[in-house]
């Protein structure tokens, strides 16, 4: 049995030395982590186990939202609030907001298995309700934007 909770990592370097090696380790991990000078590191797993991986996250987006269509909003937003506390610091009509929009995302998603859109949404409203909590912040991002002077921005 394989144990599929084991992340292993290598270089680039690695990889390009020994792709066989790296790349059948792919058989005994979920997923392997490339690490990468000056530049963001890669994850490589095998497709099968990524459609898996879409699979069970597709499932999961459509039983939540079919439990919240049929829960409704107002008895779904409190568990909203427990699964995901930062959201008590929106408003009554900014819960409500998320929630739809958060339902849509994850609709939309499972069906182009592409959860990016799920996470944006999620990193707005997370700071909204960090705009929400922090009275300052609030109060510079609240006040109108100067008129531009009509001259050139200058070259960093």
């Amino acid at each position: 049995m394989v144990d599929m909770t084991i992340t292993n990592e290598y270089t680039l370097t690695d990889l390009l030395r020994s792709p066989k090696v790296v790349t059948e380790a792919t058989d005994r991990v979920s997923q392997l982590v490339i690490h990468r000078r000056n530049a963001p590191d890669l994850l490589l797993m095998r497709a099968d186990r990524q459609h898996w991986v879409f699979e069970g996250a597709q499932a999961v987006a459509r039983l939540l939202t079919a439990t919240w269509i049929h829960l409704g909003a107002e008895d779904s937003i409190p568990a909203l609030d427990e699964a995901m506390p930062w959201t008590v610091y929106l408003s009554e009509a900014g819960r409500a907001e998320f929630f739809a929009e958060l339902s849509k995302a994850l609709l939309a998603s499972a069906e182009l298995n592409n959860f990016a859109p799920v996470g944006q949404v999620l990193s707005e409203w997370k700071a909204t309700a960090a705009i929400r909590v922090d009275p300052e912040l609030a109060d510079v991002l609240s006040r109108p934007i100067e008129a531009p002077t009509g001259e050139n921005v200058p070259e960093p």
